[in-house]
């Protein structure tokens, strides 16, 4: 009896000891799991290769995972801030800049784009300053607008015969990561990125006297601040 005792209270302890040990490989392994990190070195070969639909949409993911705001689940949206933007750490900016500088041989990029900005607001009176008409010229600079409305996303030049600052697109415009449906059905659904001015625009809402109304792109030079600060 005495034995059958002992070897419980043995077999309790070596549970409690195995228990434990499990326990702190868990919390190990759950701190220990890296943050995904952005691939600059896939971005490259894109531009290299000219792939430059894929490189916007690779730009822009990299900043998501940069602030660590990647989804990972389907029925999650996404969207880059104005605050997301002004704390966007400057090397990452950097980095991406110089890589669309560098295939775009100077066509593409944040620093062109922020230079046809500074044309415009140079262009404008100063005691008249309008954001709206700011950017709406800017879009249109650019071509992402035409005098028939917005471009969607798809109808963009992604090559190099598009206009100076055409790209890239959906970091400097803004955009959403959002979820749409797959051929018709509702249940069936496929995780996207587009500009906010393609999200917005498609979008509509009814007022009070049930007429629809499209939403109007929601825009921001926030990009342009963020590069100004960091002396890009």
């Amino acid at each position: 009896m005495v034995n059958r005792e002992r070897t419980i209270v043995v077999l309790g302890v070596v549970s409690a000891i195995a228990s434990l040990v499990i326990g702190m490989a868990r919390t190990a392994t759950v701190s220990e799991l890296p943050h995904k990190q952005p691939d600059y070195e896939r971005l490259s070969k894109m531009l290299a290769a000219g792939a430059f639909q894929k490189a916007d949409r690779q730009t822009y993911r990299i900043m998501l995972i940069v602030l660590q705001k990647y989804p990972d689940q389907l029925s999650k949206s996404v969207y880059l801030t104005e605050d997301d933007i002004a704390n966007f750490p400057c090397k990452d900016l950097l980095k991406l800049d110089q890589l669309w500088y560098q295939y775009s041989r100077g066509k593409f990029g944040f620093r062109t784009q922020q230079q046809i900005w500074m044309n415009l607001q140079q262009s404008q009176d100063s005691q008249f300053w309008n954001l709206s008409q700011l950017f709406d010229d800017f879009a249109q600079q650019v071509n992402w607008k035409v005098s028939q409305g917005w471009k969607s996303y798809e109808e963009l030049t992604f090559d190099l015969t598009a206009n100076p600052g055409h790209l890239p697109a959906l970091a400097t415009g803004g955009s959403v990561t959002t979820t749409i449906p797959v051929k018709d059905n509702q249940k069936l659904k496929s995780k996207t990125d587009m500009p906010l001015w393609e999200f917005n625009v498609n979008c509509v809402r009814v007022n009070q006297k049930d007429q629809l109304i499209k939403c109007t792109p929601n825009l921001s030079p926030a990009i342009f601040s963020r590069l100004a600060s960091c002396q890009i």
